[in-house]
């Protein structure tokens, strides 16, 4: 194996990479946990750096979205009530929290399979 194919396997092509998986595996660790309000951020910021990183992460794209909107609707439901409870976690339904969780596990495989195949391609073209 060159060093190049070893140095493509090694780190990730840019920065991106650490921010969309860290953003990713955070976030479903702080809404199955009971931080769901916290969540939000990350979440809000793998949503945004899957679209600012461009073509590499499109298919993370409907996932994040998707991800996204589901913690939208949490909390869009928390805060219309007449009476909120003070916690967002109070008032999140387990079926929601599993759906929540489980999008969040979604997102996160398709971007270790986004970053799998642009190593791949990395290392086609070095190879070429």
């Amino acid at each position: 194996m060159s060093q190049a194919t070893r140095r493509t396997r090694a780190t990730p092509s840019n920065r991106l990479t650490y921010v969309i998986l860290g953003s990713a595996w955070s976030s479903i660790v702080l809404v199955s946990t009971g931080w769901a309000l916290i969540g939000t951020v990350p979440i809000l910021v793998l949503t945004a750096t899957v679209i600012i990183g461009g073509s590499r992460w499109r298919l993370v794209l409907p996932f994040a979205a998707a991800f996204t909107l589901s913690q939208t609707v949490a909390i869009g439901l928390w805060a219309t009530r007449e009476t909120p409870p003070p916690s967002l976690t109070k008032d999140y339904d387990p079926l929601h929290v599993a759906l929540t969780v489980a999008l969040g596990a979604t997102t996160a495989f398709a971007a270790h399979y986004a970053v799998r195949c642009n190593r791949k391609r990395i290392a086609a073209n070095i190879a070429s």
